[in-house]
């Protein structure tokens, strides 16, 4: 994380630190109210992968590393995908 704050400054690491909280808050409220057993799944999964890459990013730049955060990236639009259908799913539109 100190990589971060030197390439990113301050600003690019509180952005970040937002990103990541908003990231948990997201997937900890969807796995709590989802209905849908996949999206449930998807929550707590994307929850788990998060505080997982992390932890890794302790010892490591695993955020930065393009193999695991590509992973990790399309696994949370994957994750979101399923939240935002579990929330609209009352609506026969698609969104624009």
């Amino acid at each position: 994380y100190i990589r971060n704050l030197t390439a990113g400054g301050i600003v690019g690491s509180l952005l970040f630190l937002l990103l990541i909280f908003a990231i948990l808050r997201a997937s900890w409220r969807s796995y709590q109210s989802a209905k849908d057993p996949l999206t449930v799944a998807f929550s707590a999964a994307l929850f788990v992968a998060t505080i997982g890459m992390l932890i890794t990013g302790i010892s490591g730049e695993s955020f930065f590393i393009v193999r695991p955060a590509e992973h990790f990236w399309y696994f949370a639009g994957m994750a979101f995908a399923a939240m935002y259908f579990e929330n609209h799913k009352n609506t026969n539109r698609l969104p624009s």
